[in-house]
């Protein structure tokens, strides 16, 4: 629709169809308003298609972030050459005019209003009123099917009866019983490093499931074409730190290859930072439960840096590059760190 009023006069509206800004599925119908896109109709299209659907292999409707989400991840696709393909991550904002979820993740992010998993699984029933909850919503479900720990707990939800949002929330915290707070630290994680292009084929940070206190020199090995890896050393809030790395490497290697040290190639950048530059992060259990989703700490070393840890938690390295360009890395780092 592009003007509603009129198919109102015209007769055309059923009864119990609300108002709404974008999209509705009613029964057997799916409403769409017009939007400045093809590509966003398209997804609108199968948004709604994707309710529809749920709701008659279900008989009703799961927990709002959980419809909603799926609905999310369906819809977003790529139509090329006739062929459609369903939950893709887009490679480029190119690809999806005004789709913009992870532009709003990303400020919510920096404004440090991003949402928990805990308040993103009680999102109410009018949460998705505000766009902000589709973004949130599609984000965790992308989370929950690609993060090792919930991938198998995902399929088997899918196999369960509609449940509401207190009993779907039960549902996941019985089969998380001790590991909710790790979660939530692979969660931000996840949120930091998810934009155009991300891909999980380098994997996601995992926290060790033991560490050892760093109070002596250790060498560690870095592989450049991986994601953050943990090192199972911890380090407490304001332990100062020295450390060198060395290592030559290459960063791409389809289109534009370059030789690289730790230091990175200052002809390209990522988030600030030379392509390729030693980073690293710290990570660990939050101790309380968090009101908002926490950026990643993360830190440039290069080939040495002083470090003093703003707060205590693990030690993880991986070089300064999209998710979507680690994979064709080839090379290593061997990092000295120096309590």
């Amino acid at each position: 629709m592009l003007e509603r009023n009129r198919f109102k006069r015209a007769g055309i509206i059923p009864d119990g169809l609300p108002e709404f800004k974008h999209g509705w599925q009613l029964g057997d119908q799916l409403w769409v308003m017009e939007q400045p896109s093809a590509y966003y109709r398209r997804h609108l299209m199968l948004h709604e298609g994707t309710h529809w659907f749920m709701s008659r292999i279900y008989g009703g409707y799961h927990a709002p972030w959980l419809m909603e989400g799926i609905a999310e991840w369906l819809a977003t696709h790529r139509w090329q050459d006739s062929q459609l393909e369903l939950g893709i991550i887009p490679a480029s904002n190119q690809e999806v005019p005004y789709w913009g979820r992870t532009k709003l993740i990303r400020d919510q992010l920096a404004a440090g209003t991003a949402p928990t998993i805990d308040q993103i699984w009680r999102y109410s029933s009018t949460a998705h009123q505000q766009v902000d909850a589709y973004a949130w919503s599609w984000a965790l479900v992308v989370f929950l099917k690609k993060y090792p720990e919930t991938a198998k707990i995902f399929d088997q939800m899918l196999k369960q009866q509609v449940m509401d949002t207190p009993t779907l929330d039960r549902w996941w915290r019985r089969r998380l019983i001790g590991k909710l707070s790790r979660l939530q630290t692979a969660w931000d994680a996840f949120v930091y490093d998810l934009d155009y292009g991300f891909t999980d084929a380098p994997g996601l940070l995992q926290l060790s499931a033991n560490t050892q206190p760093l109070l002596a020199p250790q060498h560690v090995e870095v592989h450049t074409d991986r994601n953050w890896q943990a090192t199972g050393w911890s380090v407490m809030a304001q332990q100062v730190l020295q450390l060198q790395a060395n290592g030559q490497y290459s960063i791409g290697q389809t289109g534009r290859t370059w030789k690289c040290q730790p230091q990175g190639v200052t002809l390209e950048y990522h988030r600030g930072h030379p392509l390729g530059r030693l980073m690293l992060a710290i990570a660990a259990e939050p101790e309380e439960p968090q009101q908002t989703t926490q950026p990643l700490t993360v830190l440039p070393i290069g080939h040495q840096a002083k470090v003093v840890a703003p707060h205590a938690g693990e030690l993880f390295f991986r070089v300064n590059e999209g998710t979507s360009g680690l994979s064709d890395n080839e090379g290593t780092i061997v990092v000295q760190i120096t309590p």
